[in-house]
C-alpha cells in the first residue's frame, strides 16, 4: 500500500488494529478517518504524511502521543471521544474538534486556528494560542481561565456561552463575534470599550453579572445586538453612532430609558413595552420588518 494516500473505515465498529497503517507501509497517507471504530491504540511511527485525522467517537482510544510524529498533521477531530484527555504539541495544528470530549490539557499549538471545545466539560485552562481566530467552547462548564487569549490578536469568533465560571474577559481587540448568553459567572469585561471596533455580533443574553448601566460607545460595525435580561441596562444612546445594526434584542431589559435612538438599518426588534414608550424614533428605520414590543 505504498501509494494510499486515503483510508476510511468510518463506523466501522469492528476495527481494532491499524497498526499496518505506518511510515513504512503508507508513506504516501495523508488522510486517516476511521470515526466510530474500536481502535485502541495508534502506530507508533505514523505517516510523515498525514494531514487530516478523525478519531471522533473512538471511545476505546485514549492516547495521542504518537501523532507527534505525522509531521504535517493539519486537521484533528476528536471530538464523542470520552478516553482522550490529552492534545499533545502538534505544530502545524490548524483546526482542533473537541467537541463533547473528555479532554482536561491542552499543549501549545502555535499555528491553531480554529478550536471547538463546546461541550468539553474537563478543561479548565486554554494555552497560548497566539494564531487563533474563532474559539466555539458554549457548555464548557469547568473552563475558568481565557486569559491567555490577550495574546490572540487575530482571534475574531469567541463563543462563550452557558459558562458558569469565566468571570473576566481579557482585551480581545479583533473581536468580530462575542457570543456570552447565559455566562451567569461573568462580572469583569474591563476594556470592553476597546474590544467594539470591529464587533458584527454581540450576545450578552441573561450575562447580567456584568451590571451594565451603559452601553460603551465604538459599536459602529454592530449587526446583531442581543442584550436581553440586561435588568441593569438604562442608557443605549450610544446605538446612535451604529449605522449598520439590524437586530436588536432588549428582552426583559426593564431599566431603560423610554426612547429608542435612531437606527436607521434595523430589521428586527424585541423590546419591553414597560420601559419603551417611545418609538417614535422607529420611523427612521425603515427597514423595519419585525417589531415585537409585548
Amino acid at each position: 500500500m505504498q501509494r494510499l494516500r486515503y483510508f476510511k473505515a468510518n463506523g466501522a465498529a469492528t476495527l481494532k488494529n491499524i497498526e499496518g497503517l505506518n511510515d513504512t507501509n503508507t508513506p504516501m497517507l495523508s488522510k486517516l478517518l476511521i470515526s466510530g471504530t474500536s481502535v485502541v491504540t495508534l502506530p507508533s511511527n505514523l505517516p510523515k504524511e498525514l494531514q487530516y485525522v478523525d478519531l471522533s467517537r473512538c471511545e476505546r482510544l485514549s492516547s495521542l502521543a504518537s501523532l507527534v510524529h505525522a509531521a504535517s498533521l493539519t486537521k484533528l477531530d476528536i471530538s464523542f471521544t470520552t478516553n482522550i484527555t490529552h492534545v499533545p504539541s502538534l505544530p502545524m495544528l490548524d483546526t482542533l474538534n473537541a467537541q463533547q470530549s473528555a479532554l482536561k490539557h491542552l499543549d501549545t499549538l502555535p499555528q491553531l486556528l480554529r478550536l471547538n471545545i463546546t461541550k468539553c466539560t474537563h478543561l479548565k485552562a486554554l494555552p497560548k494560542l497566539p494564531k487563533v481566530e474563532l474559539i466555539h467552547a458554549a457548555f464548557a462548564t469547568n473552563l475558568s481561565d481565557i486569559k491567555t487569549l490577550r495574546d490572540s490578536p487575530s482571534l475574531s469568533d469567541l463563543n462563550i456561552s452557558n459558562n458558569d465560571e469565566i468571570a473576566i474577559v481579557p482585551k480581545i481587540t479583533g473581536l468580530r463575534r462575542f457570543v456570552a448568553n447565559r455566562a451567569i459567572g461573568l462580572i469583569e469585561w474591563p476594556s470592553m470599550g476597546e474590544c467594539l471596533a470591529l464587533m458584527e455580533e454581540l450576545q450578552l443574553g441573561d450575562a447580567d453579572g456584568l451590571q451594565l448601566t451603559a452601553l460603551p460607545k465604538g459599536l459602529k460595525s454592530i449587526r446583531h445586538l442581543n442584550l436581553s435580561g440586561m435588568r441593569t441596562l438604562r442608557d443605549i444612546t450610544s446605538l446612535q453612532d451604529s449605522y449598520t445594526l439590524e437586530t436588536l434584542d432588549l428582552t426583559r431589559c426593564e431599566s431603560l430609558q423610554p426612547k429608542l435612538p435612531s437606527l436607521p438599518k434595523l430589521t428586527r426588534l424585541i423590546a419591553p413595552s414597560s420601559s419603551l414608550r417611545d418609538i417614535t424614533s422607529l420611523s427612521d428605520s425603515p427597514l423595519l420588518t419585525e417589531l415585537n414590543i409585548s
